[in-house]
């Protein structure tokens, strides 16, 4: 599933921000399904299931769904982003902003909602 939402303006306000959350109401839901799986809230890992004589489903499950997303995030980031320019005052602009932010942090939790949602986002101003 890809999303890219491209404004027609280059700022970003409350109005256009609430415009571009809305193209993704229709996959909330699903996304909020996959978020429990993740956090291990679904009904598996609650042991709510009952075993076919009614009693309690008492088995050990491990949140497998967790530990795949962390591992495919990490071996996807494992190398880190790389950015070429065909303008090289771009590039020593963009340069001093990597240095100064988390950008590498930014990026790993990209991957990681990625991997989790099947779906991931950035906004850039």
């Amino acid at each position: 599933m890809k999303k890219q939402v491209i404004s027609s303006t280059s700022e970003i306000n409350g109005t256009n921000l609430s415009k571009w959350l809305q193209l993704f109401d229709p996959i909330k839901q699903e996304l909020i399904k996959l978020d429990k799986i993740y956090n291990a809230e679904d009904e598996i890992n609650k042991g709510t299931q009952k075993c076919d004589n009614g009693r309690p489903n008492n088995k050990i499950h491990s949140n497998l769904a967790s530990m795949i997303v962390k591992n495919s995030a990490n071996y996807f980031m494992g190398k880190n982003v790389t950015y070429t320019f065909k303008d090289q005052s771009m590039e020593t602009q963009l340069e001093q902003y990597l240095f100064d932010s988390r950008e590498e942090q930014e990026n790993k939790k990209i991957a990681k909602c990625l991997s989790k949602y099947g779906i991931a986002y950035e906004l850039c101003g």
